[in-house]
């Protein structure tokens, strides 16, 4: 199913996170009501990784979807917004870096000469790279792929980094990581918070038209 309108990239992005805020608020509640501190640190354990799981699988899922979306609506190269021709002609080079042959370069130069009446090629399949390792650092380039504002994520880097990620690569080696009650509160809450300010920026940079450059 093609992404053509703003109600089927929202219907698309509200049920998404919809499954997953449910399934980490059971989890949570297995996890408080787990008897025994033994039994309660291995749920929280399964908790975190499930928590990294479903905010990498939700960035790179919406991600996407936005990206259809404005595939879907068929602008020109001179239309779109900077971020998407940047991430076009980043797709283009990519696709062709290995080759030393000019001609495996004449999209790209196609795209540079036409002055920007063709129409954009946006690569929504692949345009969005988590790198099945969500730090900061790729968050904020996956946002800037999107044209989306970083800043509300700036204040969760910390959160991210030091205590989500680095817990999961931790348990992901089989170490046996601690968390507290607080500890798996603040994750938990974190996790939510920056997945539904991605859905809002997403709405609403369908519903303002921010895909397309400002004249």
């Amino acid at each position: 199913m093609k992404l053509r309108t703003q109600e089927m990239l929202s219907d698309f992005v509200a049920g998404d996170i919809a499954w997953r805020k449910k399934e980490l608020g059971d989890l949570r509640h297995i996890a408080q009501t787990a008897g025994g501190p033994a039994r309660r640190q291995l749920m929280t354990r399964c908790a975190i990784a499930l928590m990294y799981a479903h905010l990498e699988g939700f960035t790179k899922q919406a991600g996407r979807a936005y990206l259809e979306y404005v595939a879907a609506q068929k602008l020109t190269n001179d239309q779109i917004a900077q971020n998407f021709l940047a991430l076009t002609l980043a797709d283009m080079l990519a696709s062709v870096h290995a080759s030393r042959k000019p001609s495996a370069y004449a999209r790209a130069v196609q795209l540079l000469a036409s002055g920007g009446a063709e129409r954009a090629r946006v690569p929504y399949k692949t345009g969005v790279d988590t790198e099945s390792n969500l730090s900061s650092r790729v968050l904020q380039e996956v946002i800037y792929t999107l044209g989306l504002d970083y800043s509300p994520y700036a204040s969760k880097e910390k959160l991210l980094d030091s205590r989500l990620l680095a817990k999961r690569n931790h348990i992901a080696h089989g170490e046996n990581v601690q968390l507290d009650d607080v500890d798996y509160d603040e994750l938990h809450y974190g996790v939510i918070e920056m997945m539904e300010c991605l859905r809002n920026q997403i709405e609403n940079a369908a519903a303002l038209r921010s895909f397309v450059r400002a004249v």
